[in-house]
């Protein structure tokens, strides 16, 4: 789903639909609290290629939770990155934080007007007015057993996406289109072909992103205010280091247990346990609870890590062990070619910090 020409905030910047130029590829970007990523994706032949991409860090202060709490360096770090990239159109991501996910279902001879029937039931959903709010919907069902269309539909309140959009502009950057972050993320990692039933799990810094996949359509979405940076913290209060050197150490040892280590390990695991249980309570809802029609579900079938700390070392088996899933590091690539075809020269332990930038791109190729 992708919140552009149809809702108020594109309209507002362009007044008409998108010329052709604006279609053509561009550059994928997302904003989190630390950093700006970009990542343009480029075709050669029958496969893609990478073209320009990296990131520029954030201070702390200047964003949080996803909103912008300092617009006046939030604009000088845009511009560095429009003079860096020589970026001019983007496709943008929209945190979770502030996004709303929910399945409707509708009478048939809704289908020419879809929109407006959505639009008078948004309020019965989310806590924010049909005026206040930007959305967008996928089509599940045109039929199901009950003669009723099933949609999916994501719901963003419209001061938010204006906010990015206004200083997007004002460093000179057009945003093309606005997506929800877990959006873009599942058009990277799992493939088109796909209809399992998967739990994504995005670790950043300071924030970890849960989803749910199921039959090729994000179904659920939430953010935990833990990261990576809480497991620094626990190396560096165990170990009497600085956060530097803390970091390395999470980075080269993680939760990989031997003699040496067992307090180290333990400080770590008492960390995670925060995590796993918002993780668990997500996993068992979604697994012990029928739809709300009554209609079971299909359980998950494994966890999908990625993020910027997804290859911590042994957190893939921890995680596995705990949650009684089998888990696996994402492979970002697998929407956009085979390593038989082409070699990327980004890192594959970098990459999976870039899952939701190169599913923005993804979603305008395809």
């Amino acid at each position: 789903m992708r919140f552009d020409k149809k809702n108020k905030i594109i309209n507002r910047i362009f007044g008409f639909p998108p010329p052709k130029f604006l279609r053509m590829p561009a550059v994928g970007m997302t904003i989190s609290d630390h950093s700006v990523k970009v990542m343009e994706l480029l075709r050669s032949g029958e496969h893609l290629e990478i073209g320009r991409y990296g990131d520029i860090l954030i201070q702390d202060g200047v964003m949080l939770s996803g909103e912008i709490k300092d617009r006046k360096k939030l604009k000088e770090i845009l511009l560095s990155v429009k003079q860096k990239f020589s970026i001019d159109f983007i496709y943008a991501a929209v945190p979770e934080e502030k996004a709303y996910l929910f399945k409707a279902e509708l009478p048939y001879e809704a289908i020419d007007n879809i929109r407006e029937n959505i639009e008078l039931q948004l309020e019965e959903f989310v806590p924010i007015s049909s005026k206040e709010a930007i959305f967008d919907y996928e089509i599940i069902k045109e039929k199901n057993n009950d003669g009723k269309i099933e949609v999916n539909v994501s719901v963003i309140p419209e001061k938010y996406v204006k906010d990015y959009s206004d200083i997007f502009q004002e460093a000179g950057i057009i945003p093309i289109s606005f997506e929800i972050e877990a959006q873009a993320l599942k058009r990277a990692v799992i493939s088109q072909e796909d209809m399992g039933t998967y739990m994504m799990i995005d670790i950043g810094r300071t924030r970890t992103g849960l989803s749910i996949v199921s039959n090729g359509f994000l179904r659920y979405t939430s953010t935990v205010s833990i990261g990576g940076d809480a497991l620094v913290r626990a190396i560096q209060k165990e170990l009497s280091i600085s956060f530097e050197e803390a970091d390395k150490i999470k980075q080269r040892i993680g939760f990989i247990k031997n003699e040496r280590n067992t307090e180290l390990y333990k400080s770590l695991t008492i960390t995670m346990s925060a995590l796993e249980e918002e993780i668990n309570k997500r996993y068992s809802f979604w697994n012990d609870h029928p739809e709300s029609d009554n209609k079971p579900r299909k359980k998950i079938q494994k966890i999908i890590l990625c993020g910027g700390n997804a290859h911590i070392p042994g957190m893939k088996e921890y995680l596995s062990f705990r949650i009684k899933t089998p888990v696996e590091i994402a492979n970002v690539w697998i929407n956009a070619f085979s390593f038989r075809d082409y070699i990327p020269e980004i890192s594959f332990n970098y990459s999976t910090g870039y899952a939701s930038v190169i599913g923005l791109v993804l979603g305008q190729i395809y």
